[in-house]
């Protein structure tokens, strides 16, 4: 069982201090990421009238989630690829070794 550490992030200037599971130095990454989303969406929009925190985060968690999206969508062919070049080298194996059994 994985024990429950205290973490502290800042997040547009404010801290919050909780606990995870996780390692704290990649809940700090994930938080320094974010931080870094937030100021790329709201330099974006800073001479826009988008000055709302709130709009400001929905900014922000789009832009992560559309980036989460791309790389899920790519890890996925990723995969089915392995999958496939994995399948025909099996097959390769196994006409070698039916030719050599037989």
């Amino acid at each position: 069982m994985t024990s429950q550490q205290r973490v502290t992030i800042r997040v547009l200037g404010k801290e919050y201090t909780f606990e995870t599971q996780g390692d704290p130095a990649e809940v700090r990454e994930a938080a320094r990421l974010a931080e870094e989303t937030i100021q790329r969406v709201q330099s974006h929009f800073a001479n826009r009238g988008q000055g709302d925190k709130a709009a400001l985060l929905v900014l922000a968690i789009m832009d992560i989630c559309g980036r989460y999206a791309a790389f899920s969508k790519e890890h996925q062919r990723f995969i089915e690829r392995i999958g496939a070049r994995s399948e025909a080298l099996l097959d390769r194996i196994r006409q070698q070794t039916e030719g050599r059994v037989s």
